[in-house]
């Protein structure tokens, strides 16, 4: 019994003397440097910051009421309209220019392709006739006097339609 009173007491005297350090911020400021915001930050958690002093010259103040909030949720709103981002490891909050959006290319649409025919009758005779190609309404041709024609389409996708009298 005796040593477990003394397990028991070493256990709380240890517990006791540990510095503890909390996990939330309770901060007020209107127009307050970054660096303010970050020095409340770490005299509260014990966290400690890394970044470059470039990065908050060029930042703006920031207004902020934060009363018992996470760190991530400070950190958020003092960055928000910032050009910073945060990351966390262990007690090392690091500040970092934020990387700017990665703008997805369209890929641009294929050129268009040209046909060139030529349209004859059943005796190789050459046709005059109009192709259009299927669905554009607005691409259309005609042939020439030896039934050749040239027209661009979308791709090869498309159907051509072709259009004479006396021909179906």
């Amino acid at each position: 019994m005796r040593k477990l009173f003394l397990l028991l007491t070493a256990t709380a005297v240890i517990f006791c003397c540990t510095k503890g350090y909390s996990q939330t911020v309770t901060f007020s400021g209107k127009n307050v440097p970054l660096a303010t915001v970050f020095s409340a930050i770490k005299s509260q958690t014990g966290y400690v910051f890394f970044y470059e002093a470039s990065l908050l010259r060029d930042a703006k103040p920031v207004t902020i009421q934060a009363k018992n909030l996470a760190i991530e949720q400070v950190l958020k709103e003092v960055l928000k309209d910032q050009q910073l981002d945060y990351f966390i490891e262990d007690k090392t909050i690091t500040i970092v220019r934020k990387e700017p959006p990665i703008k997805k290319e369209q890929t641009p649409l294929p050129p268009p392709i040209t046909v060139h025919g030529r349209i004859i009758n059943e005796t190789s005779e050459p046709v005059k006739a109009t192709v259009t190609v299927k669905g554009s309404g607005k691409a259309s041709t005609s042939t020439n006097d030896n039934g050749e024609f040239s027209i661009a389409v979308g791709d090869l996708q498309n159907s051509l339609i072709i259009s004479a009298v006396g021909i179906e």
